[in-house]
């Protein structure tokens, strides 16, 4: 016997197997989602406690290096009869340049029987070293002084953190006792030789070495003492970091640094106390003083600075969620026709059959504008500025310590050379000063009070803008130039000149003008940028970012905005120091004649534009108030035209016109906002409603005069009015897809 299959049947199997197909492809395409997403944030992860490993490793030996020179120096001290003028010399010669601080604090008449104290102190004050004997300016015996009477009952040890009376900041020490023999040949305490760092020589280690676009750092004491961290109100005085906590009542910070003081490495994650956003808090306790470095991760620098196969992290994000998306919308239309096919297309199946259909589109829609809105595409053509160690690399700067002045050093002869030798093992801690043989570097900063978009697409400006020269010749013009400046006024506030540096703050007010595309509109992120050229164009100078002026740097910080700084229907994303490159083809009329001809005496194509980029992105909910809405009540307008058509005959052209003339004013609107820059993703909702419009007028028409059509007269154009929004919605989901993919 033979079966023959219905052709209905086919094409219901092949339906079923089609939808069944979709929803697994779905749900395998958002499970690989998934898996790559998370395989990314864990090797991130893995990447950053390693990198965190690494710099607690180092700033242990950093801090450790103040153990042996103290013993070096109490070794000499201690083992032979040294006069004022050697001591003094011995400190002079054994300070390594990285080194707040390095004296000897002798106990009371063990120097000479005419004076009871003697302490001389080696110490770094405002960038020069000066030396001066802490016996004359107070009783440092005194049972109240800590950090020599530690290291006299207990030995040699880290001591708790302190403000230094003489230096005036909080200091980081380690002392070590040394001995003499009296008459009886017993041994006893001499006094203590001591060597420390301040907290500013930590965070600058910290900003130069490690600073960078992901987060920040901080590190706290055996004690609970806050020794480094960006906001400098902790550690202008001693504070602990439970009153950190409990003023932010963050019990996860305080459990997890508790866990690492113990000695264990830790991991959490919480809502940081700067700015509350949710971050990784990684903790990795130094071997040698017991202390907590801390790196909190800010979770959503993930979105701006990763790439997965060499695509930016939220462009996979909003692809892979997309087409999730779409395979879940046709596997339920298709789901949905099938259920309704196996019924009798009655008019009520058929509407809800429609309605379905529908309100799925509209869900889909939804979905796809919300992950389009949570995942821009952040694509930039600038260098992205990440910290002090890119500088380096790009502009092959060296990785050096400068030496700093000593006002009052004169060598004498001295008898302990060989002994100092262990010393020059000591390589000083190489920390970040940028020197370019090439270039003259010239940190330029700058602080946003008002930023606003004109009408006209132009930025509005008001900041104030410093930079520093650093043993820079007279001959070189102070100032920069703002080349994308319309309108600027710009005023000099400050002037500061100390020693070798010269420090110069502007208030600038000015007109920018910007390349602003509005292809996505409302869907985009702009990058707004502030050029900067240096005031002389014929020399090698460039102007490099002023990190050390920000708490902060990475971009979701806002480095750079004032906080009370606002773009009317926008919201800030990000800011953050970048390099432009372009080649303007032209010298602008730097070069020099010769016996030959011409040549050319600088390079000007200016390859290392410094720009400072703010990132905005649109509020959506302006865009819904002013645009989605007028455009549904459109759209609602149409639909009641076409479902009123035959009983309004030809007045339904009367109702179109109105409608009609009521889009276009609507659609002028709208382009004066976007500038007339082209036609953008929200724009052609607007051809929707005029081809809209022209499909009512004609399947109308076509049935007021009775053309036997019957796709038109079955059931007084009942297939018109059920297509109207399935037809509408697949528009504006397909047009999403196009621009927006």
């Amino acid at each position: 016997m033979t079966f023959v299959t219905p052709f209905k049947d086919v094409a219901r199997l092949a339906m079923a197997l089609v939808t069944a197909g979709l929803l697994i492809f779905s749900v395998a395409f958002y499970g690989h989602y998934r898996y790559v997403r998370l395989k990314l944030i864990n090797s991130v992860k893995d990447t950053t406690q390693q990198k965190v490993a690494t710099a607690a490793t180092e700033l242990d030996a950093f801090i450790g290096r103040l153990i042996p020179v103290a013993q070096t120096v109490a070794h000499i001290i201690g083992s032979r009869s040294l006069s004022k003028e050697q001591i003094e010399t011995l400190l002079r010669r054994a300070k390594p340049i990285d080194f707040f601080g390095l004296g000897v604090a002798f106990a009371p008449y063990a120097f000479n029987t005419h004076n009871k104290l003697y302490g001389p102190y080696y110490f770094e004050k405002k960038g020069i070293n000066e030396l001066i004997d802490l016996g004359t300016l107070y009783d440092y015996t005194a049972p109240s002084i800590q950090w020599y009477n530690n290291p006299i009952t207990n030995g040699a040890n880290f001591s708790t953190p302190y403000m230094g009376i003489t230096s005036g900041t909080i200091l980081a020490e380690y002392a070590t006792p040394f001995y003499a023999f009296d008459d009886k040949e017993q041994k006893h305490a001499s006094g203590i030789v001591f060597a420390n760092q301040s907290i500013d020589h930590l965070n600058h280690i910290i900003a130069s070495q490690y600073q960078d676009q992901t987060g920040y750092w901080f590190i706290v004491s055996k004690e609970g003492i806050v020794l480094a961290h960006p906001e400098k109100k902790f550690t202008t005085t001693l504070t602990s970091f439970t009153d950190i906590t409990q003023n932010n009542n963050n019990t996860v910070l305080q459990e997890t640094i508790l866990q690492a003081v113990k000695g264990k490495p830790t991991f959490a994650l919480y809502n940081n106390e700067i700015n509350g956003a949710q971050s990784w808090l990684i903790c990795e306790p130094l071997t040698t003083t017991q202390w907590v470095l801390c790196h909190v991760f800010d979770i959503s620098e993930l979105e701006i600075g990763q790439q997965i196969n060499g695509q930016q992290l939220p462009n996979f994000d909003r692809q892979s969620l997309m087409i999730t998306i779409i395979c879940a919308l046709l596997a339920f239309i298709l789901g949905i026709t099938l259920c309704f096919s196996l019924g009798t297309p009655y008019p009520p199946t058929l509407w809800y059959c429609s309605a379905s259909i529908s309100v799925a589109l509209i869900c889909a829609l939804a979905a796809l504008w919300y992950v389009a809105h949570c995942h821009p595409d952040y694509g930039s053509s600038l260098q992205f500025i990440k910290s002090k160690r890119d500088l380096l690399t790009l502009f092959g700067a060296k990785n050096e310590t400068q030496p700093i002045s000593d006002s009052s050093h004169k060598d004498g002869p001295t008898d302990f050379d060989q002994a100092l030798e262990v010393l020059n093992k000591t390589q000083p801690y190489q920390t970040l000063n940028l020197a370019s043989e090439t270039f003259l570097l010239i940190p330029t900063g700058l602080f946003i009070n008002h930023i606003q978009l004109t009408a006209d697409n132009k930025v509005e400006l008001s900041c104030y803008l410093w930079q520093h020269y650093v043993n820079v010749d007279e001959s070189i013009q102070r100032g920069f130039i703002l080349p994308q400046a319309s309108n600027v006024s710009i005023l000099q506030i400050g002037h500061q000149k100390e020693g070798p540096v010269e420090k110069f703050v502007w208030l600038v007010e000015a007109t920018l003008n910007q390349e602003l595309v509005f292809q996505r509109y409302p869907f985009d992120v702009k990058n707004l940028e502030i050029t900067i050229w240096p005031q002389n164009l014929e020399k090698q100078i460039i102007l490099i970012p002023d990190f050390d002026s920000y708490e902060l740097i990475h971009p979701r910080s806002l480095p750079g905005i004032n906080p009370s700084a606002h773009i009317t229907g926008w919201q800030f994303e990000g800011s953050y120091f970048g390099y432009n490159k372009i080649h303007y083809g032209t010298f602008f009329g730097m070069y020099s004649y010769g016996t030959f001809g011409t040549y050319t005496t600088s390079q000007t194509s200016r390859e290392h534009e410094l720009c400072f980029n703010v990132m905005i992105k649109r509020n959506l909910i302006d865009t819904i108030i002013a645009d989605l809405i007028p455009l549904g009540v459109i759209a609602l307008l149409l639909f009641v035209i076409l479902v009123t058509a035959t009983q309004q005959s030809y007045g339904v052209l009367g109702s179109c016109a109105a409608v009609f003339f009521g889009t276009i004013i609507e659609h002028e609107r709208f382009r004066t906002k976007t500038g007339n820059t082209g036609l953008c993703f929200f724009e052609n909702f607007y051809l929707i409603m005029y081809c809209a419009i022209l499909a009512i007028v004609t399947v109308s028409l076509l049935y007021l005069l009775h053309f036997m059509i019957r796709f038109i007269q079955y059931r007084t154009n009942l297939i018109s009015q059920l297509l109207f929004w399935p037809l509408m919605l697949f528009s504006m989901v397909f047009l999403t897809l196009v621009y927006l993919y």
